[in-house]
Order: structure tokens, then C-alpha cells, then sequence
């Protein structure tokens, strides 16, 4: 999947050289390594999700090490569009979709509908 610091950045410099579609589904893979990481840049209050043990190192992660912010003029039109994008119909439906998954998948046991989620999770991405 990747490090969502570099996911970030590989969506930026998609948007900042106009590969707008590519952005897009870069945007939703950086989500998708950490859910954290937008309304950090965004300056936006974090999500209180409870997706496990794994949640908490990833929010902790992005308090802590993520240092780009909305307030750098040289982002505020990568903000702009971020915003736009985090509230479109299709985002919203995906970012949903995987929350979900990602919750139904901290306590299903190892069997069809544990495979059946996890192979829905990684068509997504």
C-alpha cells in the first residue's frame, strides 16, 4: 500500500502537475494507509474512529511527524481542491465503504467472510 507520507506526496505533485484523475485515486490510497492524514493537513479536528490497535498508531504517527499544512501558501490551492474532493459524492461513498470494511475486519475470525472483505478492501484501492 505504502507509507502515507509518501502517498501525500505522490497525490500532491499529481495535482500540482494536472494529472487531476490520477490525484484522485492517489487521494484515496493515502486515505486508506491512514485516515488521519488529510484533516491533519487540513487543520481539520482528527476523526475519532475505533479501528483497532492500529488506529491509534496511525493518528499518533500524523500528530506527531506530518508537518505539511493548508496554511503554506504554496498549498492552499492543493487545499482548496482536497476539500472539494473529501466532499464529492464518490469519495465520500469510497472512504465510507473502507472505513467500514476496515471495522468489520477487527473482529472477523480468518475464514470466507474475512477473505470476502479483505479482497473487497484491496479492489477499492
Amino acid at each position: 500500500m505504502g507509507h502515507p507520507f509518501f502517498l501525500f506526496d505522490w497525490t500532491l505533485i499529481l495535482f500540482k502537475t494536472g494529472n487531476l484523475k490520477e490525484a484522485e485515486k492517489k487521494a484515496f490510497k493515502t486515505f486508506s494507509s491512514n485516515k488521519y492524514i488529510f484533516d491533519k493537513f487540513l487543520g481539520k479536528e482528527l476523526m475519532s474512529l475505533d479501528l483497532g490497535e492500529n488506529s491509534g498508531w496511525e493518528k499518533e504517527m500524523v500528530i506527531k511527524h506530518f508537518n505539511y499544512s493548508r496554511n503554506h501558501t504554496e498549498f492552499k490551492d492543493f487545499a482548496e481542491w482536497l476539500e472539494n474532493l473529501q466532499t464529492s459524492e464518490k469519495f465520500k461513498k469510497l472512504t465510507d465503504e473502507l472505513i467500514e470494511i476496515d471495522r468489520k475486519l477487527i473482529t472477523e475470525p480468518v475464514g470466507k467472510t474475512r477473505t470476502k472483505l479483505v479482497n473487497r478492501r484491496y479492489k477499492l484501492i
